[in-house]
């Protein structure tokens, strides 16, 4: 696992899983379809991705395939930083 994953990963499990039952998260884990990301939460997650990685995420970016899971939103920050 990547450190860019493995941040994401402690993020998601620490700041937005209500359940314990899930964590350990999977890496392929449905985050938007068992709504652990929902819309308070999108805006959460983007704010630690632009301070942790100091990166810029355009509105226009903010697409589910961006956020469905931990591995589509390390993809998506390693797509912006590389």
């Amino acid at each position: 696992m990547s450190e860019i994953e493995n941040s994401i990963k402690r993020y998601v499990e620490d700041e937005l899983i209500m359940n314990d039952q899930i964590t350990p998260l999977d890496m392929d884990y449905p985050l938007l379809e068992n709504g652990v990301i929902d819309s308070a939460s999108l805006v959460s997650l983007v704010t630690f991705l632009e301070v942790q990685f100091r990166i810029q995420i355009p509105g226009t970016d903010l697409v589910p395939e961006h956020f469905e899971s931990i591995h589509s939103i390390a993809d998506y920050v390693k797509s912006i930083t590389a």
